[in-house]
């Protein structure tokens, strides 16, 4: 009888059914998180729990600054003043931040001739969104942007309007801007306070970026005083409001400002993304470029000794840095970002480099090292190299368009460079592998390829280029031939 039709004993069927369900039910390993500070060398030492050991920065503190694209200034539609744009709504205060954030910038509203204006772009970080401010009325009243509920500063109402104000941003991000009777138009609500009369609303002064800048004023709105005038531009990375133009539908309504978040935490630079500067001590990211960029992890480093018998994961985007003495006996895996061992790994176990990740470092690894088909080798140093005590492998597809890090144009010519010490001699499926499998790199003529022995790299000239040093020289020699015979 076929062991699948055996009758199974009731108590044995229970037995079975209990064992199953205590399995199914027992949580699944879950890595442990381990909090660095990126502002430090964390050279405290720590011990690796078996399993995964992953790392986060939770808690690290920064100001932000987040203004929206201010609205567009309106275009007349007959002989009198429009109303100017509202300001970008204006947030700044500090945050705890961790992992990849996304950044958003508001472009600033579009004038044109003839009509209202249009809206101010939102801006947004950490979770937080700054409203774009409302465009400028054009033959009436302006009008908010940015949703029904929340608004930026409220564009300014058009000439001859009968009532004293707009509506008011409702979360504290803009003012209301006015409208005015008469011969001109209103101006656009700022983040400081509402406009008044012709005057945009006042917009607030900050100096995160390490100087005074005035963000988030109303534009000023337009005059019927028989000159076809143009509205003002707001300035870029203000959101400013653009002013309003007068007395003709032939002047073009004046264009909202740009948005701007500004990221300011206290020491040295740990995080990339936007344009970065120092002031006192402090690193500054300005985003400047309306749409969508993103602030990543730019560095970490451990300087202490690693031990304990778990796995190293780093899968940041930036680059983590180990300078200590490690002896932990788990395997090292790099799955995104940059990992240098600057240190001495001798005591760890094998490292696994995944596709797209990056390993590099001038110290010395004990186990054995992968490298996948697309992951990279990031060459710190030509003349330092990283030492292997295992063996160093590479997947199919692995060849010099792998290594970064190298400015191919200034390497020295007929050179070994050795890029991994190791005692390995045959390395199966690294490419471009000895001189008759180089490739072209730089843009100076020159190609690479990896020599036998120490994986070592070694720039040469190409032919063609060879060949015309070699006709350049035979012509000179002729040249030189002649004038002697002369």
């Amino acid at each position: 009888m076929p062991m699948s039709q055996i009758p199974m004993k009731p108590s044995i069927f229970i037995l079975s059914l209990i064992a199953s369900t205590v399995v199914a039910s027992l949580p699944l390993h879950a890595a442990t998180i381990i909090d660095l500070d990126l502002t430090s060398d964390n050279s405290g030492g720590m011990t690796l729990a078996s399993g995964n050991n992953e790392f986060s920065f939770d808690g690290f503190d920064v100001q932000y600054l987040i203004v929206a694209g201010g609205g567009a200034g309106g275009g007349p539609t007959g002989l009198r003043g429009a109303g100017g744009g509202g300001a970008g709504g204006l947030l700044a205060g500090t945050t705890s931040i961790g992992g990849v954030q996304s950044i958003i910038v508001g472009a600033g509203g579009a004038g044109v001739t003839n009509s209202v204006g249009s809206n101010g772009g939102n801006s947004s970080a950490f979770t937080l969104t700054a409203l774009g401010g409302g465009y400028g009325g054009s033959n009436g009243n302006g009008t908010p942007g940015g949703g029904p509920a929340n608004v930026g500063g409220s564009g300014g109402g058009a000439h001859g309007s009968a009532n004293n104000s707009q509506a008011a941003g409702t979360t504290g991000q803009g003012h209301s801007g006015a409208n005015r009777t008469g011969n001109s138009g209103g101006g656009g609500g700022g983040a400081g306070a509402a406009a008044i009369g012709l005057n945009g609303g006042v917009g607030s002064a900050l100096t995160i970026t390490g100087s005074s800048v005035t963000y988030a004023t109303g534009g000023a709105g337009g005059l019927q005083n028989g000159v076809a005038t143009p509205g003002a531009d707001g300035a870029a990375n203000t959101g400013n409001g653009g002013g309003g133009a007068s007395d003709a539908n032939t002047a073009k309504g004046g264009n909202g400002g740009s948005g701007i978040v500004v990221v300011r935490y206290s020491g040295p630079q740990v995080l990339s993304g936007g344009t970065v500067s120092s002031d006192a001590g402090d690193t500054v990211h300005q985003f400047l470029s309306t749409g969508t960029s993103a602030l990543d992890l730019h560095s970490a480093t451990i300087n202490g000794d690693i031990d304990g018998v778990g796995d190293l994961v780093w899968n940041k985007t930036g680059t983590l840095t180990l300078g200590g003495t490690n002896n932990y006996t788990g395997t090292t895996t790099v799955e995104s970002g940059t990992l240098l061992v600057n240190g001495n790994n001798s005591g760890t176990g094998a490292v696994s480099v995944a596709s797209g990740a990056a390993l590099g470092g001038t110290g010395t690894i004990g186990g054995a090292v992968n490298f996948a088909s697309t992951s990279l080798f990031d060459v710190v140093d030509l003349f330092d190299s990283l030492t292997v005590g295992g063996t160093v492998s590479f997947d199919t597809g692995f060849g010099i368009d792998n290594l970064v890090g190298i400015d191919w144009d200034s390497v020295a010519l007929n050179t070994p460079f050795t890029l991994i010490s190791t005692s390995q001699t045959s390395f199966p499926n690294l490419g471009n592998f000895e001189f008759d499998n180089r490739t072209p790199v730089g843009s100076m003529g020159r190609e690479a390829y990896f020599q036998p022995g120490s994986l070592q790299l070694v720039v040469v000239p190409e032919p063609t280029t060879l060949a015309l040093l070699g006709a350049g020289v035979a012509l000179l020699s002729r040249r030189l031939a002649r004038r002697r015979r002369s």
